[in-house]
């Protein structure tokens, strides 16, 4: 499904790229906790000469670069795999640790400079500030940030170049994965089939222009055949009871007096309430339908 629903967001949103995801609330709570406990260790480790994490987060870091997808595809003798390989030679470096000859120094400095040649010129400044930290946590941390950017945009680019090529088979991919989806969930069109027959009318165009009504209310369905753009309807919902509100007020206080619909006033007033509306504007319309007492 998630592969789906970025054939779809791709064609629906045409400035769509792969973002970072960060997660949210207790399980980005425990894993920041977790993050920082590891750190901590980190630098106390290498405070008293302890290097033994350090190769291990090179260790990674090596893996994270070699798994770019454009280095990926090289071969093992290019000079550039090579370049990494020598850079980040991890039996070296324990060797090195070892005899007590290590510069973590000098090694940020060939991270880098492998870094930079992978990354667009806009980052180019960020990453080569690495080489002025001092504190080994925050090297790390910027090491890895830096690596996580390069892979995104990299991501991002190939995403660019199939994004013509995507919109033009979208329809028949999004229709074999749900083909697929069904056969793996046979009841998988229920809310769907729930929501056709809440708002069944006379003809097929009558019943689906009520059942897309629906989805503007306080508290629409959700049926499977549009969760992709869930949030979109959900929206538009919200901008729709918001004008509806607005109008009323606006026929409300025109009644009022009817120079009252020209003033400055009641198109600030408007646009303040569109910002301001509640979702449910209900208590409000009540209100403002409420005839005038003379």
């Amino acid at each position: 499904m998630a592969k789906m629903e970025m054939a779809h967001e791709i064609v629906m949103n045409s400035e769509y790229k792969i973002e970072k995801q960060q997660p949210e609330g207790v399980q980005g709570q425990v894993e920041a906790t977790m993050k920082e406990a590891f750190w901590d260790l980190v630098r106390k480790d290498v405070e008293s000469g302890d290097y033994k994490q350090c190769v291990n987060l090179l260790a990674e870091i090596r893996e994270q670069i070699e798994s770019i997808g454009t280095i990926e595809k090289l071969p093992p003798t290019h000079p550039f795999r090579v370049l990494i390989a020598d850079t980040l030679d991890i039996e070296l470096i324990k060797q090195q640790i070892e005899h007590d000859t290590f510069n973590l120094s000098i090694k940020v400095e060939g991270i880098v400079s492998i870094l930079v040649k992978l990354c667009s010129a806009a980052k180019d400044p960020e990453i080569r500030a690495i080489v002025e930290l001092t504190d080994v946590v925050e090297i790390f941390k910027s090491l890895f940030d830096a690596v996580s950017a390069i892979k995104l945009e990299i991501a991002n680019y190939y995403l660019e170049q199939a994004k013509s090529t995507i919109k033009q088979h979208s329809i028949e991919y999004e229709r074999a994965k749900f083909e697929e989806f069904l056969q793996n969930h046979p009841s998988g069109l229920d809310k769907t089939k729930e929501w056709i027959r809440e708002n069944q009318k006379d003809s097929p165009l009558s019943t689906m222009c009520q059942a897309y009504l629906q989805l503007l209310t306080v508290n629409p369905p959700k049926p499977e055949t549009v969760s992709l753009d869930e949030a979109r309807y959900t929206k538009l919902g919200s901008q729709l009871r918001s004008l509806l509100l607005s109008s009323l007020l606006s026929l409300k206080l025109g009644s009022l007096h009817p120079g009252f619909a020209e003033t400055p006033f009641l198109s600030s007033l408007l646009s303040t309430l569109q910002i301001l509306a509640p979702d449910d504007p209900a208590p409000y319309r009540d209100l403002l339908l409420h005839k005038t007492v003379d």
